[in-house]
Formats: C-alpha cells, sequence, structure tokens
C-alpha cells in the first residue's frame, strides 16, 4: 500500500516516461533504480546522463538476439569493469530499470531496444534476475533528454497519455544543466597500462583548440568503413557512408580522365576544372587533389608522406569537413589538441582549391604547426620519410581518440594474463582488441590500425608470454642475403621466429632464470589500410656508427594477398566464441591493392624523396611541386630498389 511503490507500478505499466517523470523518478527513487544507457560505447562517451546513482552502458553491439541476461553479463560485459558487472548483476534488487536508447519514441521502438527489453523481461531466466517490474524505456531517448536540458519551449515528443509530472518546471533548467549533463564518460578509460600497449611518442603542447560546432548542432558520426565501428550493427563488408566535401563542378563536356599534356616528350598531367572528377557520392572515390608541395628546405621527406595521405580516400573525405571538430580532444595530454589536425583540414583544402587552379601549394604554414608540436622537425634538415609519417599519424589520432587523457584500465591480473596464454591466438587477440579500443578508439584505428602478437617461448620449460601491440604502419625487414626479393619475402622475415640469448633472453617467471628464448611474431589483426614501411636502413658494424641503405630490388605487387599471415580459425570452439564479439572488419579474402609509394634516392642524410599515387586510375608522380604522370609504374610496383613506404588499400 505504499504511494511510491503504486506510482512505481504505474510507470511500469505505461511502459515509457518522458523526461519530467524521469526527474521526478531521479528525486524521489535515485537508489532504487537502475539507468541502462542503451547505445554505442562512443555515443555513450561523448554524452549521456549521469545523475542516477547506478547507470551503466550496454553497447547494442555486443548483445545476441539469442542471449540470456547471463548471456548478457558473461558476454557483453566481458570487458567491463567490475563495477559495471556488479551493477548489472544486482538487477534484481532495483525497484525500477529504465533503458534509453538515442531516440526511440513510444510509437516506434527500435528493433534491438525490443530485444533487450525482451531478454530483460523473460521469465525462464534465473530467478535472481528476475525483475520487480516490467523495465520501461525514455520516451525520445536521449535525444530528447538533450533537448529537454537545452530549455526548449517545445518538446520533439510526447507520450500517450501524460504521467504525474515533476514540480520542476523549464526556468530550473539552467542552473540544473551543469549538473545533470555529463559530457565525460561516466566510466574512466584512458591509455592503457604501461607495457600492455605501448603508445606511440606524442609531443605535448599547451595551448588549447577551440572551436566548431557544439554537439547538439552535429550528428554522431558516421565511420569510415566497417572494420572497427561500433556505431553500425551491420556485418557486411560494405563501406557505411562516409563524410565526403561537396564541391561544384562544371558540367563535363568531355572524358572524365585527367588531360595530359606533352612537353619535350615527357608527359605533364594537367587538370582542368572542366573536366575534374571530384567525387562525393561514392566512398570508392576520393576528391580529386592533384597540386604538388614546395619544397621548403629539405621537406621533400614530408611532401612524399603527405601526397599519399592525402590519396588515402577514407581520411581525405573525413577531414575535408568539420565534422571532425566534434570529436577533438581538446584538454589531451597527448597530441596537439586538433591544432595539427586543423591545420591538415586547412593544407587538404588548399590542395583542392590549388587543383583546380592548377598550381601548386605551399605547406609552410603547416610544417610550421609541426614544428611547434615536434621540435625534431622545427628545422630544415633531411628527415626519415616513415618517422615523419608516424608522427602524423599518431598526433591526428590522439587529436581525435575518444579516450583521450582518462585513467588507465585495471592491469591484467596474473591469472588473467595465464588464461589469455592457453587460448588460441585469434580469439585471445580480440579480446585484447576489444579492451585497446576501451582506451584508444579514433578515425586513424578505424582506418590504418593493425595487430600483432609478440610470443616469447622459454627453451627450458616452454612456458608463453604473449603481448598484443597495435601498429598504424608495417615496419618490416628486407633481407639482404637475397639477391632478388619480393614484398612476400620481407613479411615472411618479419614473422619468423628468431632465437634470443644472453643478455636478450628472456628471464622465465617459472624457471627463474635466463634460457635461450624463442621469439615469434605474427599478424593478428589486419586494417583497412595498410601502410608497410621497408626497413633500408640499418646501422653499420665497426667503431664509426653510420646508418647504411639496403638498395636491393623488391617485387612491389600492385594487388597482394595477406590471408596466409592471417590466423586462421582452429575449430567449432572457437568460432563459436569469436560470434560474441564484434567482426569490426576481420573477414574477406584480405586482398589488398596497392595506391601509394614514397619513394627514396640517395643517403639517409643526403638523400631526397618522391612519391607516385594512384588517383582515379591513373599513377601520378609527386616530386615536391612538380607533377607529372607516372613513368615508373608498370605491372610491378619497383624499378630501382627506391621503394620505401607502401600504401594498400583492402579490395
Amino acid at each position: 500500500n505504499d504511494p511510491d511503490m503504486k506510482l512505481l507500478d504505474l510507470y511500469s505499466m505505461k511502459k515509457f516516461i518522458d523526461v519530467d517523470t524521469l526527474m521526478d523518478t531521479y528525486h524521489k527513487f535515485d537508489s532504487s533504480v537502475l539507468l541502462i544507457d542503451y547505445r554505442p560505447s562512443p555515443s555513450f562517451k561523448s554524452d549521456h546522463i549521469s545523475l542516477f546513482t547506478n547507470i551503466i552502458n550496454i553497447d547494442p553491439l555486443s548483445v545476441k538476439p539469442q542471449y540470456t541476461v547471463q548471456d548478457v553479463i558473461d558476454h557483453s560485459l566481458l570487458l567491463s569493469t567490475f563495477k559495471e558487472r556488479e551493477i548489472f548483476m544486482n538487477i534484481a534488487q532495483y525497484e525500477l530499470v529504465i533503458i534509453i536508447d538515442q531516440s526511440s519514441i513510444h510509437a516506434k521502438l527500435a528493433q534491438d531496444i525490443l530485444r533487450f527489453i525482451a531478454i530483460l523481461d523473460e521469465k525462464n531466466h534465473d530467478s535472481k534476475y528476475r525483475l520487480k517490474r516490467k523495465p520501461i524505456t525514455l520516451d525520445g531517448g536521449f535525444d530528447e533528454w538533450v533537448y529537454f536540458m537545452n530549455n526548449q519551449a517545445t518538446r520533439h515528443h510526447t507520450t500517450q497519455q501524460a504521467l504525474p509530472k515533476s514540480p520542476m518546471t523549464m526556468n530550473d533548467i539552467p542552473n540544473l544543466q551543469q549538473n545533470y549533463v555529463h559530457t565525460k564518460p561516466f566510466l574512466s578509460r584512458s591509455p592503457s597500462p604501461t607495457g600492455l600497449f605501448p603508445t606511440l611518442p606524442s609531443s605535448h603542447l599547451t595551448s588549447k583548440f577551440g572551436g566548431g560546432l557544439s554537439k547538439q548542432q552535429l550528428p554522431q558520426p558516421t565511420m569510415l568503413v566497417p572494420i572497427s565501428s561500433p556505431l553500425t550493427r551491420t556485418r557486411s563488408p560494405s563501406p557505411s557512408p562516409v563524410f565526403r566535401p561537396t564541391v561544384k563542378v562544371a558540367p563535363s563536356t568531355s572524358s572524365s580522365s585527367p588531360i595530359v599534356h606533352r612537353s619535350n616528350n615527357t608527359p605533364v598531367l594537367q587538370v582542368s576544372s572542366v573536366n575534374t572528377p571530384v567525387r562525393s557520392a561514392s566512398p570508392n572515390k576520393s576528391p580529386f587533389l592533384v597540386s604538388g608541395l614546395y619544397n621548403l628546405g629539405n621537406s621533400c621527406y614530408m611532401n612524399a608522406s603527405l601526397q599519399c595521405m592525402m590519396g588515402t580516400k577514407e581520411l581525405t573525405n573525413y577531414l575535408l569537413q568539420d565534422i571532425y571538430l566534434k570529436f577533438v580532444a581538446k584538454d589531451s595530454k597527448l597530441g596537439s589538441r586538433g591544432k595539427l589536425t586543423k591545420e591538415y583540414q586547412t593544407l587538404a583544402k588548399t590542395m583542392l582549391a590549388n587543383t583546380l587552379k592548377h598550381v601548386a601549394t605551399n605547406p609552410k604554414n603547416f610544417k610550421k604547426v609541426v614544428g611547434s608540436v615536434n621540435s625534431a622537425f622545427n628545422n630544415c634538415y633531411q628527415q626519415d620519410s616513415a618517422e615523419f609519417l608516424h608522427f602524423i599519424l599518431d598526433t591526428i589520432h590522439e587529436d581525435l581518440n575518444w579516450s583521450a587523457n582518462k585513467e588507465s584500465l585495471p592491469a591484467i591480473t596474473d591469472e588473467d594474463e595465464a588464461n589469455r596464454e592457453i587460448l588460441p591466438m585469434r580469439l585471445a587477440s580480440t579480446i585484447e582488441w576489444e579492451r585497446y579500443l576501451k582506451t584508444d578508439y579514433s578515425t586513424i584505428i578505424e582506418i590504418f590500425a593493425g595487430q600483432y602478437a609478440s610470443r616469447l617461448e622459454c627453451g627450458n620449460c616452454h612456458k608463453t608470454s604473449t603481448t598484443y601491440i597495435p601498429f598504424n604502419m608495417l615496419s618490416v625487414p628486407v633481407p639482404s642475403q637475397k639477391k632478388e626479393l619480393n614484398l612476400y619475402d620481407c613479411i615472411d622475415s618479419f614473422v619468423s621466429p628468431e632465437i634470443l640469448s644472453g643478455d636478450n633472453a628472456w628471464k622465465c617467471p617459472r624457471c627463474k632464470g635466463s634460457f635461450s628464448t624463442k621469439k615469434e611474431l605474427t599478424i593478428t589483426r589486419l586494417p583497412a589500410v595498410l601502410i608497410v614501411h621497408l626497413e633500408r636502413f640499418s646501422l653499420s658494424s665497426g667503431p664509426n656508427l653510420t646508418f647504411v641503405k639496403n638498395t636491393s630490388k623488391i617485387n612491389i605487387p600492385l594487388k597482394m594477398s595477406m590471408k596466409q599471415y592471417w590466423p586462421q580459425i582452429q575449430d567449432e570452439q572457437e568460432r563459436q566464441q569469436l560470434k560474441k564479439f564484434p567482426t569490426r572488419g576481420q573477414e574477406g579474402e584480405w586482398e589488398y591493392s596497392l595506391y601509394g609509394i614514397v619513394r627514396h634516392y640517395g643517403t639517409l642524410d643526403g638523400g631526397h624523396y618522391i612519391s607516385e599515387v594512384k588517383k582515379n586510375g591513373t599513377w601520378v608522380k609527386f616530386d615536391d611541386d612538380k607533377v607529372k604522370v607516372s613513368d615508373t609504374m608498370g605491372k610491378k610496383g619497383e624499378s630501382d630498389g627506391s621503394a620505401y613506404i607502401l600504401f594498400y588499400e583492402k579490395v
């Protein structure tokens, strides 16, 4: 006969509550209510309601239709914190469970939330998880909450039957907004524990980059490729929609291919605004950026890498749009707080405009910002193009990292590590990848990130220790003992086992000593865009240590298969276990197509870099500000031992 309990019974019978009733529920029943935010984890990290004591996030992608509550605990919350799991395991103790998604209304609930409600309301599952009342949903979802907190006079949606209203008025909202709108993750997520996932070198920057539209003005991001996007429920290899620039081009009256003018028998590429194929409708086409970059004094290392990056469709399409501004980690301790990424976007827009003007682009402002972020590049010295590319990719990642500047995840216990060692490598690497995404998630991860496993095995007792390491560029050795090489020889050398002895041996925790150790690398995840760095430079032996270049010619295939390097599923049990995780693009035949090459001529200190990039079917050579149709790209991507960095896209 408790009137408060009768009120909760009424809420449960209605199945929906509006925002006013949600506020009333908070004031009267906070500790007795469980709020489940049933949206993708990145959306939850970006914004969520934080006023309730008991709130957890469950990603719809992690819940299968046939799941029970126990399955949700065992699988959907596998990578969650102990606190999250404990809250959900006590679900039967709460007087009311409220579920919110992004925007479902009472007239049309999304299928995924209907399935989740059915899971919670199932009467046949264990009694310890049986709810006291039927779960209810917030009418209009999180979008309605945001609308409410923005103090609008009218509402997007209303319930069919009005429920008891809170005495709170709209005039109270401005004073409450700072307490109720939580724009940072409720659960701490941050850079990975030391030693588990080594972070790439990043420079600190004290200035703060601001600007851009508010979170309410911009939609949630649409990820570029399906490889690791928790924002899409599709398991299809088809690409997701991509943000693309809207560029008006005069109607074409001729072929859409680039015009090629010949002078002194040398083919030179010239682009006309009439026939420039600036695409915006297909994710497989990118804006046609064909503008050289002026050399600012030994800056060819930068120019060559930038041309290949600009030729990466997904990245260029995404950063040409201001949508990325919403995801800038403005308070991050790593990266540039958006400064370098903003200047990269400005450079891309300038190159696009200069393509139509048939002129080269001066990258002086971009180089100035690069030098301000990393002093190693604040000079006119010759630099390593691979190191520069590593720096740019890592800085843009940190600039756009969803989980920047948060506390570390709990370290893996010895027991967890021991259990992981006996799992099949494909399954163990998947678990580690899901853990990694909790601390590092950005457009760069979506496009370029892969993973390899480094396993040490004691030669005495055969105990193993495996570290799973993410990469955005795969650096492979160039064997020196063979006269004729192909790219597969280099990758085979990367994954070949080696024996460590003496001071290099692993000190086995079981044997308490250093015995001969077998070390083996295995590529465990492959990205949508695979960058391969050929390690041509090595230190010479002798008293005068200098870098020596390996100029071996390497057969660089225009089409490449990586299937033989990807760990296969061992048995049906592993296959069923893997089905409990998002595929994140880890499927298909792993065929890749070459679209960019950075070439190096000369020595490390006194050489020269150029690049060749495939532009809508035509190979174009960029030698600083000079641009022409490539005369070196034939059936092979190598002709003179100059190939240094290779850009492959998955097909």
